[in-house]
């Protein structure tokens, strides 16, 4: 079968799957064979994922909703390839069985919320996380709620969710993505945003991903000396050699309020 016919059948398919209810789904039982086979289905997809491949997991995944139908982990998988393959009504269909199948299924909600980033929905996505958070306060799903915040320009409780996932996991920031952990946003961060992370990192002693966001936002057009100069959190970093160069690169000064 071609990829394009097979694709057109998985709609299909999933209609009935997904489906438009908002009550608990009861779960039946499923032979054990099937449960292995969808396990082996889902390992499958979640190795496509990570090579970029996300219209071929959405095959594999659909594959392992049809063998078992009541896995609530395998319909959020799902549903995060359906948004990263641009079907986020699909998506949020998929993330809304997970919860049906499992109620106060965490990840269903996180995943709801990445559903909502991607359409540009950042209050309801910042609901989605809080709703995670409150289920099970994971440091990721606090990275997301920053994110979700900082794009609906709500600077300080942005910084809270931020350092937050920093004290749950100080090492979050070393091995994920500042703005999501999930779903890469293509348009990517103004001056402003990039400007309040530096601030954030400067205020966690993090001088490499300070100067990161701090060179994207002056790459960005930030080019307020008198407001940088005032910014108390870059004092520990004006004396650096890469702070000062980094500045000067764009006409401005790394002296703070007050220095000669």
């Amino acid at each position: 079968m071609s990829l394009r016919f097979r694709d057109a059948a998985i709609i299909v398919l999933t209609g009935s799957l997904l489906g438009c209810g908002a009550s608990r789904i009861k779960k039946l039982p499923v032979p054990q064979e099937r449960v292995i086979e969808a396990y082996r289905l889902m390992g499958e997809a979640d190795e496509m994922m990570k090579e970029g491949k996300d219209h071929l997991a959405v095959l594999k995944y659909v594959e392992a909703t049809t063998l078992n139908p009541y896995h609530e982990a395998i319909f959020n998988k799902l549903a995060i390839a359906y948004c990263r393959t641009g079907r986020y009504w699909q998506g949020r269909k998929a993330a809304q069985r997970s919860i049906r199948l499992q109620p106060g299924y965490a990840s269903g909600y996180n995943t709801l919320g990445i559903v909502a980033l991607s359409n540009r929905k950042y209050k309801q996505a910042a609901g989605y996380f809080e709703k995670a958070i409150a289920l099970d306060p994971k440091p990721s799903y606090y990275v997301n709620l920053g994110y979700g915040q900082m794009m609906r320009g709500r600077y300080e409780e942005s910084r809270r969710a931020y350092l937050q996932a920093a004290h749950l996991d100080p090492e979050i920031f070393n091995t994920t993505s500042v703005s999501r952990l999930t779903y890469p946003d293509p348009m990517g961060m103004d001056s402003e945003t990039n400007y309040n992370l530096a601030r954030l990192f400067a205020e966690m002693g993090d001088q490499p991903q300070c100067l990161k966001y701090l060179g994207r936002a002056l790459a960005a057009g930030f080019a307020d000396q008198e407001r940088l100069a005032a910014d108390g959190v870059f004092d520990g970093f004006r004396q650096s050699q890469d702070f000062i160069e980094l500045l000067n690169l764009y006409g401005l000064k790394a002296a703070g309020k007050g220095s000669r």
